[in-house]
């Protein structure tokens, strides 16, 4: 276990306020340079990363680490950000719903009933999540009731991804999105690559893309089975 342990959020929460949802499993350099890009490029005042607790993609993957120990990596990576925070409210959702999944819609919708978050709401999403974006749960309404920052991805040619202004639903329903393309370079890491690197011993490879206190935790604890 981390020697870190996730702590309550007590950060002012503002209108400002942009949401960056993910399994964090690990933490990457990726992900705080999409919540820095969107702060500095004006799209928002401060970001709340939100750790899933019971993903409904990944209940059942044996690579998933404790809730616990993602939240308190992932606190680890931004403790010297001021303006980006850890929320653990995926954890209070699934505590209040035993055995439930956490499907992000509900997420949304607890948020605004507590005042924490407004309408619309500011999602941060890789390119390659908003593709998929259709196929969650509860697609269309959070098509409806939010504004999507892209974060840009390449092709597997290395080409940029343009931006998605439309997503599909699954009957071939064509949605119109809310959305802007951040300007930040494109983000080529993956925390599946990494736990792959981390499997196969390539520290050399995974070690810079991790913050230093995140990686700690890694090796001490063994995951993912390093040697």
């Amino acid at each position: 276990m981390p020697e870190t342990q996730p702590q309550p959020n007590v950060k002012p929460l503002s209108n400002g306020m942009g949401w960056l949802f993910g399994t964090f499993n690990p933490i990457h350099n990726g992900h705080v340079a999409m919540a820095r890009a969107a702060i500095t490029g004006g799209h928002c005042q401060q970001v709340m990363l939100v750790p899933s607790a019971v993903s409904p993609w990944k209940k059942d993957d044996p690579d998933l680490l404790p809730y616990d120990v993602r939240c308190a990596m992932a606190q680890l990576a931004v403790a010297n950000e001021p303006d980006i925070h850890v929320s653990l409210v995926e954890g209070e959702w699934a505590a209040q719903h035993p055995g439930q999944p956490t499907i992000s819609w509900e997420i949304v919708l607890y948020l605004h009933h507590q005042a924490q978050l407004v309408w619309p709401a500011t999602l941060i999403m890789g390119q390659d999540s908003v593709a998929g974006l259709g196929r969650w749960a509860k697609a269309e309404e959070m098509i409806n009731h939010c504004h999507f920052l892209q974060a840009p991805r390449l092709t597997a040619d290395g080409a940029p991804v343009p931006l998605l202004a439309n997503v599909s639903l699954p009957d071939g329903t064509q949605l119109p999105l809310s959305t802007t393309l951040m300007a930040m370079a494109p983000v080529t890491v993956s925390s599946s690559d990494i736990r792959q690197q981390v499997k196969a011993g390539q520290t050399t490879q995974w070690r810079p893309q991790v913050h230093p206190g995140a990686a700690k935790v890694i090796v001490e604890n063994k995951y993912w089975s390093i040697g």
